[in-house]
């Protein structure tokens, strides 16, 4: 009689370890996905900020800069480049570049620099590129010269600084594209991720009922 329960018993004990060893594997590999998916949804909201509130904002204000300035190219002497000549100024050439300085040029940097230096921790890679160190100097430069300027009438042609950064607009552009890219990436990885799961929860609820 022993003999005969000890097989089934062993069978049923063995058969029980199984069942709850799968059910803890399960578990584990269930919990260990939903901590890459929150992870996920971290970099994507991360992504999103970065793109939001930081390296959008930037490209509008640059393109915003570069079409008045355009606009102000028409009414003032330029080179053969395309760029104001201020050596070419007239008196009323000054009227015309002080009032496009002070109402768009000024504050519009002042914007930038503003924008960089309070969203520093949404930088790529959290690396501030030089040509944002080099245009917030531009913009301090500027600013603080055209002040003196205005209020002491003292010139400051001889002061030279770097100038405006020429990779600036191409450094933020092609940050904001990659940005835009990664963001793609990891919304497709997640929503992949998410479908399947709804899949094999639905998948065992039917063979359940069934």
């Amino acid at each position: 009689m022993i003999s005969n329960i000890l097989p089934v018993l062993i069978g049923t004990l063995v058969g029980g370890f199984i069942t709850i060893l799968g059910w803890y594997a399960n578990y584990y590999f269930s919990r260990r996905k939903e901590t890459e998916i929150r992870k996920q949804e971290m970099r994507i909201r991360f992504l999103q900020q970065q793109i939001e509130e930081l390296y959008a904002p930037l490209w509008a204000l640059i393109e915003q800069s570069e079409i008045i300035y355009g606009i102000a190219c028409k009414k003032l002497p330029i080179r053969d480049n395309g760029r104001m000549d201020r050596e070419k100024f007239t008196s009323k050439d000054n009227e015309i570049y002080v009032f496009f300085n002070e109402n768009y040029f000024l504050p519009i940097n002042s914007k930038i620099t503003d924008l960089i230096q309070k969203k520093m921790h949404l930088l790529y890679n959290g690396i501030l590129p030089e040509s944002f160190d080099d245009f917030i100097h531009h913009q301090i430069m500027g600013e603080s010269l055209y002040r003196l300027w205005k209020a002491k009438n003292i010139d400051s042609s001889g002061v030279r600084g770097k100038g405006y950064p020429a990779t600036f607009k191409g450094d933020v552009k092609s940050t904001l594209n990659q940005l835009r890219q990664e963001y793609l990436d990891e919304t497709t990885i997640i929503t992949k991720s998410t479908n399947r799961q709804r899949r094999n929860v639905r998948n065992t609820y039917m063979g359940n009922v069934n």
